[in-house]
């Protein structure tokens, strides 16, 4: 059926334009749902220089001339907020994973080495001592603080400043 009607509507060369226009501001008093039968009968016919162009209005500041999402302010806003990454990590006890890789923790308020190599420098935790508390509801003893060199496997390095040094932890973390 689908067939026949594609045929049929390529016989006939009259070209039409159905436009909808949905404005939610409406002020019409009608009920959602029913139609006014006057306006469905005949399809919109449009002859070439009759179609204009509807002023647009951004969103975000509701100035015209340009979209939401070319908005300068909306820009601006989102420079001054910032981007934040959210990654999960789960460790599987099914394979072998080696100690000495580092591990994206959504979780973690800071950078953790349980090996001193890699620091560029570090300063022992003097007086009180001091425990990182982790998600299994264990603590560690933090021996030292400083900024570590991660390098990766490209040759490009990242320095994870403020790292902590914490021999008793498992996994690296970033």
């Amino acid at each position: 059926m689908l067939v026949q009607e594609e045929g049929r509507l390529k016989k006939i060369k009259d070209h039409s334009v159905h436009l909808i226009v949905y404005d939610g501001a409406s002020s019409s008093k009608a009920k959602p749902g029913k139609k006014d039968k006057k306006k469905d009968k005949a399809p919109m016919k449009v002859a070439e220089g009759q179609i204009h162009k509807k002023i647009i209005k951004c969103y975000f500041c509701n100035k015209p001339g340009h979209l939401k999402k070319d908005c300068p302010k909306r820009k601006a806003w989102f420079e001054k907020k910032g981007i934040h990454y959210v990654s999960v990590c789960f460790e599987s006890n099914l394979i072998e994973v080696p100690n000495n890789t580092w591990w994206l923790d959504s979780g973690a308020t800071t950078h953790v080495s349980h090996v001193i190599q890699g620091f560029r420098t570090i300063q022992p935790i003097n007086g009180t001592e001091q425990y990182l508390f982790m998600g299994n509801r264990m603590k560690a003893r933090i021996e030292g603080i400083g900024t570590y060199r991660l390098v990766m496997d490209t040759g490009c390095h990242i320095d994870l400043e403020r790292c902590l040094y914490v021999p008793d932890c498992a996994r690296n973390l970033v």
